[in-house]
């Protein structure tokens, strides 16, 4: 079953290789978030991206058509597992750590984790992935204490799975 897997994966690439580079950067970013995004982060970072709003909706709405990206409400969503991982695969692997944290740094803007409000773990997750790219020290400090916040807060919110991987994030970031 593995190797359907991989074949399906394969053959997605394939033809999302085939796509626009706009509609390529879109599937890399939407993969970058998980199988599901929030629709005005989706369309924030692709603006981030200098492209313009009349081809950030033309992407979209290709993706759909295309069945490659399903819109639930204000959100899209990958309609399968495997055409995120393809997505998620037209990223170079050396290139993924940068791009989680150009991502990150853009959702965070560096507020304060009480601005960032139900993106703070949005945020710590892609920073997470990125940073070891952090060099500057002020940075990882601030990202630190982002980490510290989210970490108290999954506690809070009994998201106990969660506290574990964002309290020892802060820690690594303060210790190199």
């Amino acid at each position: 079953a593995r190797s359907v897997d991989d074949n399906v994966v394969g053959l997605l690439t394939k033809k999302m290789l085939n796509l626009d580079t706009n509609m390529q950067w879109m599937l890399k970013v939407a993969s970058c978030l998980g199988s599901q995004s929030d629709g005005e982060i989706l369309v924030q970072l692709l603006l981030s991206g200098n492209r313009d709003m009349p081809k950030i909706n033309t992407a979209l709405n290709v993706a759909a058509k295309e069945g490659l990206l399903a819109k639930v409400g204000s959100n899209y969503k990958f309609p399968h597992d495997q055409i995120e991982q393809a997505a998620y695969s037209l990223i170079p692997v050396e290139q993924r750590p940068a791009l989680h944290l150009s991502i990150g740094r853009t959702l965070w803007g560096y507020q304060t984790a009480d601005q960032l409000g139900n993106r703070l773990e949005l945020v710590v997750d892609q920073l997470s992935r990125g940073s070891e790219l952090i060099t500057d020290q002020n940075e990882r400090i601030r990202f630190a204490e982002l980490c510290l916040v989210a970490g108290r807060k999954a506690m809070a919110g009994s998201a106990f799975l969660l506290a574990p991987t964002y309290l020892p994030q802060g820690t690594v970031l303060l210790n190199d």
